[in-house]
């Protein structure tokens, strides 16, 4: 919506392949909650994507609300803003928002009134006034792990330069694969017990094989599930659409895909509480995600 407001016009799976958040998977099971999604850092990706397609930028944080409100109210007289990482728990027009608490999400800020922001969400809320009551409380994302501080905001300028397709793509891809190798994250491990890639998604498979996930597969049906489905889908459209064309890329894509697949498939059957089941499938996401990092460094090394 930003890049829009600027005159730049971009589809919403590729901006979010540049950020480079749908490559790598983590899992953090927890006694009173378990999360686990296909992504990574976003506060990493936001800046790698505004990098990549050359815009200027500066971020944000502040310690007190009425600071950061001030400065908001004072952007959004020429643009709006990008905001996060909120707690999702707190964004009170989503329905479901009481099974999310602890979950990361970003927002477009479009108007600051007397008692209520303005925002635009990306899954598909438009417009939605949120009362400061619980906006301030999902923008402290006192629970969000990664953040650099609360009430975080990016201010984000006109491009200073259109940089060429193929460095895009492959800066992208180059990124995505070393998000895939990270196997340790220094700013999860320090609050939270955090494994990543095959090694996670085995460790959640067998957390719910044995039900120690039951009370939360209702979170996973309504959020890990469904956005990794979408990651995986968009990253394997994204390798398929790059202009570096080999054999183990086009291999890439396609297990890609077809991991998008599985989820869906975890989708449906968590929905109908089958744990044993949900717990076979991700297995076989498990094994996908390590043939799918060497398909990408094949690949690469080819480009």
């Amino acid at each position: 919506m930003i890049f829009r407001f600027l005159g730049d016009f971009y589809e919403l799976p590729f901006v979010e392949c540049v950020t480079t958040v749908p490559f790598g998977f983590v899992y953090m099971p927890s006694e009173k909650g378990g999360f686990a999604v296909n992504g990574y850092n976003p506060h990493d990706g936001v800046k790698r994507a505004l990098n990549t397609l050359r815009y200027r930028k500066e971020f944000r944080c502040f310690r007190s609300s009425d600071e950061a409100l001030f400065s908001l109210k004072k952007e959004l007289q020429s643009s709006p803003v990008l905001l996060g990482p909120l707690d999702m728990g707190f964004l009170v027009y989503d329905p479901f928002c009481r099974f999310k608490k602890g979950s990361d999400h970003y927002l477009v800020a479009l108007g600051l009134e007397k008692d209520h922001v303005i925002v635009h969400d990306p899954d598909g809320y438009f417009h939605i006034p949120v009362q400061l009551e619980h906006f301030l409380r999902a923008w402290r994302a006192e629970a969000i792990g990664y953040k650099k501080g609360s009430y975080s905001m990016w201010i984000i300028k006109q491009r200073m330069e259109e940089p060429p397709v193929e460095a895009i793509y492959k800066n992208t891809l180059l990124f995505g694969l070393r998000n895939l190798r990270e196997k340790t994250r220094s700013y999860l491990r320090k609050r939270h017990d955090a494994y990543f890639g095959s090694e996670g998604l085995a460790k959640l498979a067998k957390d719910i094989e044995r039900h120690r996930s039951r009370r939360w597969l209702r979170f996973y049906s309504t959020f890990t599930f469904r956005v990794s489905a979408q990651r995986c889908s968009d990253s394997s459209d994204f390798i398929r659409n790059a202009p570096l064309e080999n054999k183990s890329l086009s291999e890439a894509s396609e297990l890609r895909m077809r991991q998008a697949q599985l989820y869906g498939r975890c989708q449906s059957l968590g929905g109908m509480m089958k744990f044993g089941k949900v717990a076979e499938v991700l297995l076989e996401i498990s094994k996908l995600e390590d043939e799918f990092e060497v398909e990408l460094q094949r690949g690469l090394l080819e480009v």
